[in-house]
């Protein structure tokens, strides 16, 4: 039996290959390439073979799929992901097409067909239904398409001569392919094809005009294009129309590209990299990145199958995003989610880091140790549909008193839902009761902005604006909160132990000795907003989360200041924030991102950037859990401990993630006194005065390790990638870099 060993690939890293493009690079610049957005199939010789594996985007989570004593080559996911056609060698000499789940699970073979021997070159129509591939017939080449279940047999290609590399237009009613005369033309050779496009409905074949040399061909998404691989004095990544027309190359840098394909969105083009590694390219030819950067093992035939939201919105009436009194009916959408796609990859050791534990002391704590075993990517994707439904407005508030006298109305109407349409322009409030400027909240109650301002006004006394009670729910929608204050209180702009929503709002300049933005106690919803320089005398400039649920979607924590957790406090409950910007926030102690006391802290995405506190800028995990897969940290600066992440006693998960450019004394990216894993995630140019470059550990539990991850570029007077003070870190599986340097060379 086969080794389940990991591939060793390379990291996101700032010049590859630079070496070449200081002479030959002519359009393409270098791309810091980040995307996580589905998962890349290809074939590589590290087990031994030719074996499948896939990986993000980013470099990370490498999965083997095939371990097989023969050469598994040439992957090609289906149209919904859920499936991986490939070619495996039945014989030395004879290759069939199988079919796998796309977590290497459910595998079996295509073409049964006792006539149709030695099948390779796979290629799904748009709609997955159908298969078409390459097979030998009567001692020639020739294209067939079979249908998904291996039923449904027909021929394509005609005529005399080889035919190769079928590929679907997408709309599904044509077949490009190429062909040249028996016996000529190897893959990879000078020998010229023609590029024939088989109409599946007419039944008829149309040759493109004789003119490049063309190899491995790939349909455009879109249709406009047919890459390939082209040949000057070397193998280039070349373009043209389908009607022949437009003929271009995309890519020269100087050394081999060949086995181009099209990301499954269109956005990009992968490719092979003189013939070992997988190199990205940007749809226009601008931007390119080495995915793999792997010298002692090759990795061929890339296939990237890119998630690509589906979402339709139908309305039943005609609507606006700023919704009107007039408006009678909603409209109602439809969404079509991508199939999620879960991969488990299998781990074995291939590496180890020996560290050396120093005399320095270690806290005490108790620990329930998570299993660490099984790494779950991050490559799923979840489509939404923003939008501001049209609503029936119950009162129109046009003023500040007006609001005042709407919202005592919609009080007294029970638990029925009232909503109050403001209109665009500022309400400016110099009085307040019991220190709120307008009535509490204690039923629900909808307030549509319309692009309102609610203000206080300059030298008003000192007092917040909204109060929600228990029994109150508060939504809103298309409205700005500014420059209210809560003096010695809790809540500058809200105060709730209720139910606040907040859609499209900004909180800006708001002030209390608490959460200058906002306190809650109950629930909080804040969708597609800003919440921006609010300052507190002692915890959460923008948010206090004392107890309850906070979910952020899509939302900007940006200016914000605080001695502690200047964009969100968690005092304590279950925090989840997906694709949030922490930017430019300051804690003059911990947490300028997140300071989280207690609870349950979940991150998905999003970028904490430019954040500045003693101990952990992005986050500060004091306890409880915290789990982060998918997020950028970047251009933090502690004065102390860990710039992007400081975890002292709590249970931390991160994966998926890349930490970038990050400084401080000791563990420029991670410091972790706590309980501690990372997985697939990249760490490059970080540094530490002291010790730790990326990641400085301090804690004697054997469930803390760093694994299939990337460090390049770190720098540290001791342990430039990894410090840690004890000797049971586990830090395998890992790949260590180099250091990153100017023009161009290592």
């Amino acid at each position: 039996m086969k080794s389940h060993r990991k591939l060793q690939t390379g990291c996101l890293v700032v010049l590859w290959m630079a070496i070449y493009f200081t002479t030959s690079m002519s359009t393409a610049q270098e791309m810091s390439f980040t995307d996580i957005n589905g998962r890349i199939a290809f074939a590589s010789d590290q087990d031994g073979d030719m074996e499948i594996y896939t990986i993000i985007p980013n470099g990370s989570e490498v999965t083997q799929l095939t371990f097989n004593d023969v050469d598994d080559t040439d992957p090609n996911w289906s149209p919904d992901g859920l499936e991986i056609a490939y070619v495996t060698y039945m014989t030395p000499t004879t290759r069939a097409i199988k079919i796998m789940a796309s977590n290497g699970t459910n595998d079996r073979l295509l073409t049964v067909n006792p006539q149709i021997v030695n099948s390779f070159q796979p290629d799904w129509s748009l709609d997955g239904e159908r298969i078409a591939f390459v097979s030998v017939l009567e001692d020639a080449t020739t294209i067939f398409s079979v249908g998904r279940d291996g039923t449904g047999l027909s021929q394509v290609s005609l005529g005399e001569g080889n035919a190769y590399q079928p590929t679907w237009s997408p709309d599904g009613t044509k077949i490009a392919y190429l062909q040249g005369e028996i016996g000529g033309a190897a893959r990879n050779s000078l020998d010229t094809f023609g590029l024939f496009i088989f109409d599946t409905l007419l039944m008829q074949t149309t040759a493109l005009p004789v003119g490049p040399s063309y190899s491995n061909i790939d349909w455009s998404p879109n249709g406009l294009s047919i890459i390939f691989e082209g040949v000057l004095l070397y193998e280039v990544v070349q373009s043209i129309n389908p009607n022949g027309t437009n003929y271009r190359t995309l890519l020269d840098v100087g050394i081999s590209q060949s086995d181009p394909s099209w990301s499954s969105d269109g956005n990009y083009i992968i490719f092979e990299l003189n013939g070992r590694d997988i190199g990205i390219l940007s749809a226009d030819g601008q931007q390119m990145f080495n995915l793999t950067n792997s010298p002692d093992v090759r990795e061929i035939d890339p296939n990237w199958f890119r998630m690509v939201d589906t979402t339709t919105i139908t309305p039943t009436s005609t609507y606006t995003s700023t919704p009107t009194t007039t408006s009678t009916s909603a409209p109602t959408f439809t969404t079509t989610p991508t199939p999620t796609v879960t991969f488990t990859p299998t781990e074995t050791a291939t590496s180890t880091l020996t560290l050396t534990p120093t005399s320095t002391s270690s806290p005490t704590a108790s620990f329930t140790p998570t299993p660490t075993s099984t790494f779950t990517t991050i490559a799923t994707f979840t489509p939404t549909a923003t939008f501001t439904p049209a609503v029936t407005c119950t009162i129109t508030a046009a003023n500040s008193s007006a609001l005042v006298s709407a919202i005592n109305t919609a009080n007294a109407n029970g638990t029925s839902l009232d909503t109050i349409c403001l209109t665009n322009s500022t309400y400016t409030f110099v009085s307040a009761q019991n220190s709120i400027a307008l009535p509490s909240i204690t039923t629900p109650i909808m307030i549509i902005g319309n692009g309102a301002i609610l203000e206080r006004g300059n030298g008003a006394p000192q007092f917040r604006l909204f109060n929600v009670t228990n029994s109150g729910s508060l939504t809103l929608q298309n409205l700005t909160i500014r420059n209210f204050n809560a003096g010695g209180g809790n809540g500058g702009a809200i105060l709730s132990t209720g139910t606040v929503m907040l859609d499209g709002v900004t909180v800006v300049s708001n002030l209390a000795r608490f959460a200058g933005g906002i306190h809650s106690s109950g629930t909080l919803t804040i969708t597609d907003s800003t919440l921006s320089s609010n300052s507190s005398q002692e915890n959460a400039g923008a948010i206090y989360l004392n107890s309850g649920t906070l979910t952020i979607t899509d939302t900007t924590l940006q200016s914000n200041s605080a001695r502690y957790g200047s964009g969100i406090y968690m005092n304590d409950g279950t925090a989840t924030l997906t694709n949030v910007t922490m930017q430019s926030n300051n804690a003059t102690e911990q947490g300028a991102g997140v300071y989280q006391r207690v609870g349950t802290l979940t991150i998905t995405g999003g970028l904490f950037e430019s954040n500045t506190a003693r101990f952990g800028n992005g986050v500060y995990v004091d306890a409880g859990t915290a789990t982060l897969s998918g997020v950028v940290m970047r251009n933090n600066t502690a004065t102390e401990e860990g710039a992007a992440i400081y975890n002292r006693t709590g249970t931390l998960s991160v994966s998926g993630s890349m930490f970038d450019n990050n400084r401080a004394r000791y563990g420029a990216a991670i410091s972790n006194r706590g309980l501690m894993t990372v997985s697939g995630s990249i760490f490059t140019g970080n540094i530490a005065v002291q010790s730790g470059g990326a990641v400085y550990h301090q804690n004697a539990n054997a469930q803390n390790g760093v694994v299939q991850s990337c460090f390049t570029g770190n720098t540290a007077r001791f342990g430039g990638a990894v410090f840690s003070q004890t000797a049971n870190f586990n830090a395998q599986n890992n790949w260590w870099g180099r250091r990153r340097v100017l023009r161009g060379r290592w």
